[in-house]
């Protein structure tokens, strides 16, 4: 039970957070970076999460020790270490709701969405000079620029285009096959460790006693398991990819971790009746490295820099949304194909599947450009409209026919 409230739910609880904040994250970094650090700065961002994985899983190991001998005395006290865990898992929200609620809108937006350029210029001035010299009067009249609405009109336009159309279909499907293995293996750590770790296949079965003490040496095995997945293979992964984003790029990033974790699933998945406990979890570790120094950072970057202002974070949501259907399914794929009875037999099947998944990642990432030292309206075909072409005019307002996308 704990296993599986603690991993588990505790995962998708991140998991559906993630998926809501996560293309906001990468599309206000993006938009108020520079184009030399644009990279640097959303890995940065993203990276961070390595150092709250780490956080979640010592917690889960304190919780544990802190425990143990309750559990020990009543198997049914490990109901208050999943509850506690869920619980600490808010205090970092909480803290980030102030931020979420002070951080200022970008310019970009302000110019290519408000279309207010007085503003934007204003705006970008006070946040390089940090000086708070500008004050806009919102009563003011407002210079505005005359550039395309985001309208469902204009985003089916634009993305009926066969250069634009292509570069959604292959981020969202990046991340659709990377979250197939990412979160189909992630969410089951637990399982997999399981099968691996020395100690994780504990009986529970025989008296209360035996239960209460093989339900500890599992959720420990589990705990400091998860903890050197996130020293060993998460963390190194994200700040690796940081020192190089900018220096590599973004696709032959992405095409060197697909191209090795797909590798390194199948061998996973073919010799794991005859694979070692530590070499799995070593090759385990290495999946993660090269998951983070790969698909898993690029496919957060790329959707946040590739589209033009007024659909990049739609458009980043969808490739998030694509990204979590292959959680699901990789999720209801992992419980259908696990034989609790025979590991060998139903884990190397699902290790398999997603080296083939991560191979497919490969094909998805040559349609992909380079977005590496290009400015986002570079990126983001915005040359293929007259885009702020027409003198801006004080006093026009965009026009009332024109809907935004919700």
């Amino acid at each position: 039970m704990f296993r599986t409230s603690s991993n588990s739910d505790s995962c998708s609880t991140a998991l559906h957070h993630y998926h809501r904040h996560a293309r906001a994250s990468s599309v206000i970094s993006s938009e108020f970076a520079a184009t030399r650090t644009r990279g640097r700065l959303m890995t940065a961002v993203f990276a961070t999460q390595g150092f709250g994985n780490l956080a979640a899983s010592l917690v889960a190991v304190i919780v544990v020790a802190a425990f143990k001998q309750h559990i020990l005395e009543d198997p049914k006290n490990v109901d208050f270490c999943w509850r506690l865990l869920l619980g600490l898992g808010c205090v970092p929200g909480a803290i980030a709701l102030y931020f979420r609620l002070t951080i200022p809108e970008t310019p970009r937006f302000t110019m290519d969405i408000e279309r207010n350029l007085l503003k934007a210029t204003q705006d970008v001035d006070e946040f390089i000079k940090q000086t708070g010299t500008y004050i806009v009067d919102p009563d003011a009249p407002m210079k505005r620029i005359q550039a395309p609405l985001a309208t469902r009109r204009d985003f089916l336009q634009h993305f009926s285009r066969l250069e634009n159309a292509k570069i959604l279909f292959a981020a969202a499907y990046s991340w659709f096959a990377l979250d197939i293995a990412f979160y189909g293996l992630g969410l089951n750590s637990s399982v997999v460790l399981e099968d691996v770790f020395p100690g994780g296949k504990g009986n529970v079965t025989g008296t209360d006693r035996m239960i209460s003490s093989n339900v500890v040496e599992i959720l420990w095995t589990v705990s400091t398991g998860n903890v050197v997945l996130a020293v060993a293979g998460l963390i190194p992964g994200y700040w690796v990819a940081f020192f190089f984003i900018d220096r590599l790029g973004r696709k032959p990033i992405q095409l060197l971790g697909f191209s090795i974790t797909s590798i390194i699933f199948l061998i996973m998945g073919f010799r794991f009746a005859t694979l070692s406990n530590g070499a799995f979890v070593a090759l385990y570790c290495l999946a993660n490295f090269f998951q983070n120094f790969g698909p898993n950072t690029t496919t957060f970057i790329v959707p946040g820099e590739a589209f033009p202002t007024r659909y990049r974070s739609t458009a980043h949501g969808i490739c998030a949304a694509s990204g979590k259907l292959g959680a699901i399914i990789a999720q209801g794929a992992f419980y259908h194909l696990d034989d609790p009875e025979n590991p060998a037999k139903g884990l190397n099947k699902i290790l398999i599947a997603f080296g083939f998944f991560m191979l497919s990642g490969v094909f998805s990432t040559l349609l992909l450009p380079e977005t590496m030292g290009k400015s986002l309206e570079e990126i983001s075909n915005e040359n293929q409209h007259e885009f702020v072409s027409t003198s801006a005019q004080p006093g026009v307002a965009p026009s009332s026919s024109s809907r935004l996308l919700p």
